[in-house]
């Protein structure tokens, strides 16, 4: 695989930032083992670390990383920052780490990991991660691979996208960037005549008496004209890397701006063999995913176990107070439509579901969702059931049977999806609903449906384990005051 100029520039971040990740530790524990009146950096090394603890080192140096990846410190591209704002950014990730580690402590007992050690890493990491990147940096500026350190871009296209573009591009010289100018059928005022190179028909002239090292097309698909193909086959014929930023390329075909791209191999035999580009704005089914998965499954095991005679508890005072059936059986769409049968406890008198239309004026709830406040048709004992969340409990079966997960966008009914009026909701659907998401953990029950639709494509945009454990620790607080439940 080979990697472009920026990318072996955040490769070496990464090996940076694990430097000071190392330095800083011993540094750390040089001065807590001064605090416990040990002398001498190899006494404290030969107390601290041996080799059970290593794999555990190499643990807390990942998640260093992994940090450090999601404060977004290893983006591509992304504006240029003051020293002071690169310093906030990074003091901010270091504590994070820190606080993580501080947490790793108090669980698994960590003997070096006293108050001391944690804010002298904190503060040394910091330091030293902020002098190792500007270090890095002014080294990058004197080693060059035949470039110069320039990577040398063309922009095709002057709408507000290839603007946006160029400014990334100009705010980010240091990484090497360098604009050269636009190829374009038009010329807007907003660009300068000295930035504009010609006309789209006039590329073969323009490569031929440029120096260009990328060319970026800011287009959507359906503009790609004639001209524009023959332009990517010239690039690619000249060994030049052709970028399409995909916000742009797909947008107005899906509605949203963050999408996931990869390649896959679909094979039969090695004769006969498939190289697909595949493109999704739902979850990757990759590792995490996985996790995700096996997590659910011993997670909801564990709880129903726990939870069952609390189960069987309202079960009871479900069937003495009132007639019906104890769970409540509803289809509902799951992923990518594939329909499956909720359960619950029954809160609702028997045939709820027969009067909901006679009740439809009084939804308080804009769009095709249905939630009345006081809704005539629950019962005492489902008041309370909904208010504490116990109605959901039987839902733990449909996250062990693979229809939900514990944390992803409730599942509607099949009349409410009918009702939908933006396409783009639908796509809800490329994950396992779940029993809690984001607004249900935030006890914000007063969401309006356009609301409750962008929280949720949110989640699926921004979705990571960590994120989810985050919306089950919120979800507890929430449940055990009554806030969010419906």
């Amino acid at each position: 695989m080979s990697y472009s100029k920026h990318k072996l520039i955040l490769q070496a971040y990464r090996i940076s930032d694990l430097l000071a990740f190392i330095i800083a530790g011993l540094i750390a524990a040089w001065i807590a083992g001064i605090s416990n009146h040990h002398s001498g950096i190899w006494e404290i090394l030969s107390i601290r670390f041996t080799l059970v603890n290593l794999a555990g080192y190499l643990v807390l140096a990942l998640l260093w990383l992994v940090v450090f990846d999601r404060i977004k410190l290893y983006s591509p591209m992304k504006p240029k920052q003051t020293l002071l704002e690169e310093a906030v950014i990074i003091g901010w990730a270091t504590g994070i780490a820190t606080g993580i580690y501080a947490l790793v402590s108090f669980f698994f007992e960590i003997s070096l990991f006293t108050h001391i050690f944690l804010l002298s890493f904190w503060v040394f990491s910091t330091a030293l991660t902020l002098v190792l990147r500007k270090g890095l940096r002014m080294l990058l500026k004197k080693v060059h691979l035949g470039d110069n350190n320039e990577r040398r871009i063309m922009v095709i296209g002057t709408n507000e996208a290839a603007r946006n573009y160029v400014e990334l591009i100009k705010s980010n010289r240091e990484m090497g960037f360098n604009f050269v100018g636009y190829i374009s059928n038009t010329r807007p005022e907003s660009v300068p005549e000295s930035e504009y190179l010609g006309a789209e028909s006039d590329f073969k002239c323009i490569f031929d008496n440029t120096v260009v090292d990328e060319v970026v097309i800011t287009l959507p698909i359906h503009d790609f004209t004639t001209e524009v193909e023959e332009l990517i086959d010239y690039a690619s014929a000249h060994g030049i890397l052709v970028r399409l930023p995909m916000s742009q390329l797909f947008g107005s075909m899906f509605g949203n701006h963050v999408f996931r791209l990869r390649t896959e191999i679909v094979s039969r035999s090695p004769e006969s063999a498939s190289s697909d580009l595949v493109l999704s704005s739902g979850h990757h089914m990759g590792w995490e995913y996985i996790a995700k998965r096996a997590f659910d499954f011993c997670a909801a095991s564990v709880l129903l176990i726990l939870a069952s005679p609390l189960m069987i508890g309202a079960a009871l005072a479900i069937k003495f107070t009132s007639k019906g059936d104890i769970l409540f059986v509803q289809d509902r769409y799951g992923y990518n439509g594939r329909v499956f049968r909720l359960y619950k406890f029954r809160t609702m008198i028997q045939n709820a579901d027969e009067l909901q239309e006679a009740l439809r004026k009084q939804n308080e709830r804009a769009g095709a969702a249905f939630k009345i406040k006081d809704d005539p048709r629950v019962t005492n004992v489902g008041k309370f059931l909904r208010k504490s969340s116990i109605d959901e409990l039987p839902q733990l079966l449909n996250v062990i049977k693979g229809e939900m997960s514990l944390v992803g966008p409730r599942p509607l009914p099949l009349a409410d999806y009918e009702r939908f009026q933006e396409v783009s909701h639908m796509r809800r659907l490329s994950v396992l609903p779940g029993i809690t998401c984001t607004w249900q953990a935030g006890g914000r029950d007063n969401v309006t449906f356009d609301e409750w639709m962008e929280l949720d494509m949110a989640y699926i945009d921004n979705w990571s384990l960590l994120n989810d454990f985050m919306i089950l620790l919120k979800t507890v607080p929430a449940v055990l005051f009554g806030r969010g439940a419906s």
